[in-house]
């Protein structure tokens, strides 16, 4: 998946394993994760600090911080 903020200037590209933000400015990777589970196609709030990434195929969305890319929380969904 792929995801874009113009407030923050940030490309954001999960694979089915990591999830990596790119400034766009610079076209610098800013950081690279494996967040558990995996990732599916993520989404990412109107002020771009914030990801929902689901896991690949699994019962929880991780819910990540655009900025520095910790995971803040898990979200099981049933």
């Amino acid at each position: 998946g792929v995801a874009a903020s113009a407030a923050t200037g940030r490309l954001w590209v999960s694979t089915i394993k990591r999830l990596a933000c790119i400034d766009l400015a610079t076209d610098r990777l800013l950081w690279d994760v494996a967040p558990e589970g995996g990732c599916d196609r993520l989404t990412v709030s109107p002020d771009g600090r914030t990801l929902y990434v689901p896991s690949f195929e699994g019962p929880h969305w991780n819910v990540i911080d655009g900025l520095t890319g910790e995971t803040r929380t898990t979200l099981v969904l049933n």
